[in-house]
């Protein structure tokens, strides 16, 4: 069988993809290296966010009716009057990675358990080798890449990670016994997420707790009204498509609290936690210490008592401080990145880059290749389609684009009004 588009990544991004291409005639396969789907399962906490409305989900946006919508995946799993009640602002992030999970099994275009060895040339367009000898090769007219984003981890500690250095996206995997000084690096929403973590757990040995990051203070994410309206509507993301590329950097730069910025009850939350342990004189209080406007220039392990020398400075006075931890969370994101290593070089040398070696990436999220099919690049156009690149709340908006491009009697998209109607 040639299938007309095989997702490599199965994902929010193509999850929705794979919804809407149910109502085609198109022929569609998605794979997954895991054999069993989670999401950022290192930061699932109990109360922790995806600071996205519910409403946009994975089709509600194109589809509102779908039986795939979140508030159908409420109902089916019968909670939804006590989620009206709950009267949540966000989406929980478990809760969020339950959905996907119930999408998933009710998709039957999904193979879970297969990874992606090559991607080669073929007549048809694409043939893909999986990990394992004993599976055939698939073959496709087109293919869509959603395989997510890396951590962002400091270049000097790349070599360094271990049980006590380690990203956020590790937290829930990594064991806090016996951890009394615990360092976090970034100022952010996983950040916070984390030190309420750590406050709220009663069973750890924690004397102490240290932020550095290179913000002057925690930023709240700027997720107003008018935004949302800017920024995270299809006009919005289409208005900025057309700019020229120096201007979308400048843009990019404008508008990075509207994507990374903490939302207002994080923060509130977190710093009512650090007021009433300075005051409350109730229970164990765990020392707190902020270095803000410092970045962490080198780290020195010792064999003394796990001890670990950190050295932080100032941004721009560059006075220098040690301090010693013996934990290291490094909240400090994630980077897009090509996955160019599963790409044979022939494609490879096909796709066109820009002047900055950035692919280029047409406004359908096709990358420009001189090949045949079409290869669809996902979460991974920041520097053509703006913030709202790696956000979930276009999921919907964005397969719609897809799916039109390869089948043009997809139903158009109803005009939504906004308040911007456009740019002059």
């Amino acid at each position: 069988m040639i299938f007309d588009l095989v997702g490599i990544g199965a994902g929010p991004f193509n999850l929705s993809l794979g919804i809407l291409l149910k109502d085609t005639k198109l022929k569609s396969l998605f794979l997954d290296k895991k054999t069993d789907f989670f999401w950022h399962s290192g930061m699932k906490l109990k109360f922790a966010t995806i600071q996205n409305s519910n409403l946009k989900d994975l089709v509600s946006l194109v589809k509102p009716t779908s039986e795939y919508s979140f508030f159908n995946f409420l109902y089916e799993t019968g909670r939804l009057e006590s989620h009206i009640i709950a009267n949540f602002s966000f989406t929980l992030r478990w809760e969020y990675e339950q959905y996907l999970q119930w999408v998933i099994s009710k998709l039957d275009t999904v193979r879970m358990g297969n990874e992606v060895k090559l991607i080669k040339e073929c007549e048809e367009g694409f043939e893909i080798i999986l990990k394992t000898d004993s599976q055939k090769p698939i073959f496709a007219k087109n293919i869509s890449v959603a395989l997510g984003v890396k951590p962002l981890i400091p270049e000097f500690l790349e070599n360094n990670l271990s049980e006590r250095i380690f990203h956020n996206s590790e937290y829930q995997f990594h064991s806090k016994k016996g951890a009394k000084n615990i360092l976090i690096v970034g100022g952010g929403q996983s950040a916070l997420e984390i030190i309420i973590d750590l406050f709220n757990d009663k069973n750890n040995d924690i004397e102490s707790i240290t932020m550095v990051y290179r913000e002057p203070f925690t930023h709240q994410m700027e997720d107003s009204q008018f935004a949302e309206d800017k920024i995270y509507t299809e006009m919005g993301l289409s208005n900025f498509y057309k700019l020229p590329s120096e201007l979308k950097e400048n843009l990019n730069k404008q508008y990075r609290f509207a994507s990374d910025g903490a939302s207002p009850h994080t923060i509130e939350e977190g710093y009512q936690m650090l007021y009433a342990n300075r005051y409350s004189k109730i229970g164990k209080q765990i020392k707190f210490n902020i270095y803000s406007e410092c970045s962490v220039c080198d780290v020195t392990e010792t064999d003394k008592d796990l001890d670990i020398k950190v050295a932080i400075e100032n941004i721009y006075s560059k006075n220098q401080k040690i301090i010693s931890a013996d934990m290291i969370i490094l909240a400090t994101g994630y980077k897009q990145y090509f996955p160019k290593e599963i790409f044979s070089d022939e494609i490879l040398s096909k796709i066109k880059k820009d002047n900055n070696y950035n692919v280029c990436i047409s406004e359908d999220y096709s990358l420009k290749y001189e090949g045949k099919g079409k290869i669809f690049y996902l979460n991974g156009g920041k520097h053509t389609h703006g913030v709202v690149d790696p956000n979930l709340s276009l999921n919907a908006s964005r397969a719609r684009k897809i799916v039109l491009s390869l089948d043009k009697t997809f139903p158009k998209p109803v005009k939504q009004d906004t308040i911007f109607g456009g740019i002059i």
